[in-house]
């Protein structure tokens, strides 16, 4: 196998762990349940940082569950959105404003 091989089999099972982190991702998730303990939103704050480079779609979900508890969840999945979606960028970006003034 050459270069070009190997470069290609890497992105593929790239795409295979990030659906396997997803449906680790979902299942804790939901495991959390309606109302987040303050070590689960730490948490999952977290795992958004950690899994933001590698699998941007696993640290979505992570932002997307907290950011109503973490105003700055909001922020960084403004940043997931900033060069897919100019709506959602927008939207995401005033909801995170709003949230901190009530804080």
């Amino acid at each position: 196998m050459g270069v070009f091989g190997k470069i290609v089999d890497k992105f593929r099972n790239k795409n295979n762990e990030e659906k396997k982190y997803l449906k680790i991702a979902k299942e804790h998730i939901d495991k959390a349940g309606e109302n987040l303990t303050k070590e689960q939103i730490e948490e999952m704050m977290k795992l958004g940082m950690d899994t933001r480079e590698l699998y941007p779609e696993v640290s979505k979900l992570y932002f997307e569950r907290i950011e109503d508890y973490f105003p700055h969840a909001s922020t960084m999945l403004a940043t997931f959105y900033m060069d897919k979606d100019d709506e959602m960028y927008e939207k995401i970006l005033f909801k995170g404003c709003k949230s901190r003034r009530k804080t």
